[in-house]
């Protein structure tokens, strides 16, 4: 078991694939520091400059910035282990770690893509995702293969998403018991989800969640999820929040 601890004011820029490469189990990797004096990690030059995460147990924590200044970056953490926790809540309830556009605008900030059951278990908590400008991003969070209990909590999720800010296409279709928690997921961009999960083999929940869209009717898409407690509001106007209530498909009956 390994801990790296990063100082505060530390600063590295990623320019290529694998730039760090966490490829060695039961790491742990602290960032000490507080607003822009905490460790920041830019990527820039090459559309697959990266962190990549291919050993299992392994933990990201504390506080950081990630910040992208190369367009249409794939995406900064490329999860393939299983155990994998990126965690920036602290005890106060402040969100430590951010990823943020710079200079430019990617496609995804953490993606979990290669290969079905890769990255069970993978938890994102405590982290903040800005990227209001309109460009290439896609998703904050794109899960794009079958997992069994990744959970996602206590996030801050804010930017114009072609797909949305949380987004399981139709390869993550058959999620177990998955738990997306406590989190505020906006979409800028007219007409699309907030959060976006295809399909109807999905098993697990989303609770306690703040939705922002431009119509209530597509701010969610919960791929068959159960929902509790989240509300939606409208990013165009001033509005009090009302209740989610998901949309009925062929499948399925409201009286």
């Amino acid at each position: 078991y390994d801990v790296i601890v990063t100082l505060p004011g530390h600063a590295e820029t990623i320019s290529g694939a694998a730039g760090v490469a966490m490829d060695i189990a039961n790491v742990t990797v602290i960032g000490v520091g507080h607003g822009d004096l905490r460790p920041t990690i830019t990527f820039a030059t090459a559309t697959a400059a990266s962190i990549t995460v291919s050993a299992a147990d392994c933990r990201w924590i504390g506080s950081w910035i990630f910040k992208c200044n190369i367009a249409s970056q794939n995406h900064m953490f490329d999860i393939t282990a299983d155990d994998f926790s990126i965690d920036g809540l602290a005890d106060n309830g402040e969100m430590k770690i951010d990823f943020q556009e710079g200079t430019e605008t990617g496609l995804s900030f953490i993606t979990a893509d290669t290969a079905d059951n890769d990255s069970d278990y993978l938890k994102i908590r405590g982290c903040r995702f800005y990227a209001p400008t309109a460009g290439n991003y896609d998703a904050a969070i794109q899960l794009a293969k079958d997992f069994t209990g990744v959970r996602i909590e206590d996030c801050d999720i804010y930017g114009d998403w072609d797909n949305g800010g949380i987004e399981i296409p139709t390869g993550g279709n058959a999620q177990i018991d998955i738990a997306i928690r406590r989190c505020r997921v906006v979409n800028l961009l007219a007409g699309a989800e907030a959060i976006d999960i295809e399909g109807t083999g999905n098993t697990g929940e989303i609770a306690d969640c703040r939705l922002g869209s431009d119509a209530q009717a597509t701010a969610l898409d919960s791929g068959g999820l159960r929902v509790y407690n989240t509300t939606w509001t409208d990013t165009g106007d001033q509005t009090i929040a009302v209740p989610i209530f998901v949309q009925p498909d062929s499948a399925a009956n409201i009286l």
